[in-house]
């Protein structure tokens, strides 16, 4: 009996000793502990990215800004019309800077990935130039347009076009005229090349800029509403609710990024 007693005692002692350790576990992935250390929110959401981040050139007078041009946060994507991560993307990108209301501005450039779809590039050289005759305005109408009537990978009808810069007022012959002339394939081409150059191999990729002018993150490929709440609440010094580390699958990328 004393043995058993004995025995009982030593189990419940080690079931002590492993719930401390398991809570100051717990305790150093989900809480600030006083360092510098970022907390965990996802896998896929770079707080200390690599060099090569940095060579992704910031917010210029070319770019097409959604939101406020003076908010303290600007969000870079490089995108694909025919990516459905993409899509799924510009809608989350979308409300949040409205929901953020002047916190976050948000940058669209190019990102074609021809190796995979052969109207990327044309969707995107067709949208600066419905911005090049439109407006500001026809740029973000375009897009909103093509995201809606595309169901991805490479469906979209390049016949449609005219009509749908037609459908918001812009000037179907100066469009088609800049789209034919390919005048703004070297803008693509460049931003194509600045993805690549920058390391970022998925679509969407976003760049975020912090209120300091100096650091920035990274998120790579589409990520859920929540998750990139969570990393804007985190880069403008807000409170975020933690991710419990043990949620996320190794095989997620296959569901988010191309």
């Amino acid at each position: 009996m004393f043995k058993n007693l004995l025995m009982n005692n030593k189990i419940n002692i080690l079931s002590v000793v492993l719930l401390v350790i398991v809570a100051s576990a717990v305790f150093y992935v989900f809480s600030d502990n006083g360092s510098n250390e970022p907390p965990f929110i996802h896998p896929k959401v770079l707080f200390n990215p690599p060099d090569s981040i940095y060579s992704v050139p910031p917010l210029s007078d070319a770019d097409h800004i959604f939101g406020s041009k003076n908010a303290p946060v600007t969000v870079i994507e490089y995108s694909d019309t025919e990516c459905p991560f993409c899509k799924k993307n510009y809608l989350n990108m979308k409300y949040l800077v409205n929901y953020y209301e002047g916190d976050i501005s948000w940058v669209y450039r190019h990102h074609t990935l021809d190796h995979r779809f052969t109207k990327s590039r044309r969707e995107a050289e067709a949208s600066e130039c419905a911005a090049s005759v439109g407006g500001e305005g026809a740029f973000w109408l375009f897009l909103d347009t093509v995201y809606q009537i595309t169901e991805s990978n490479d469906s979209f009808d390049l016949s449609l076009l005219p009509s749908i810069v037609e459908s918001f007022g812009v000037n179907t012959t100066e469009f088609m005229a800049c789209v034919e002339r390919g005048d703004h394939a070297d803008l693509v081409e460049r931003q194509n090349r600045e993805a690549f150059d920058g390391g970022l191999e998925y679509t969407p990729s976003l760049v975020i800029f912090w209120p300091d002018g100096e650091r920035r993150s990274f998120i790579i490929g589409a990520r859920d509403r929540a998750t990139i709440k969570n990393t804007l609440d985190y880069v403008l010094g807000r409170e975020i609710e933690v991710t419990n580390i043990n949620q996320f699958d190794q095989n997620e990328d296959k569901n988010y990024s191309e």
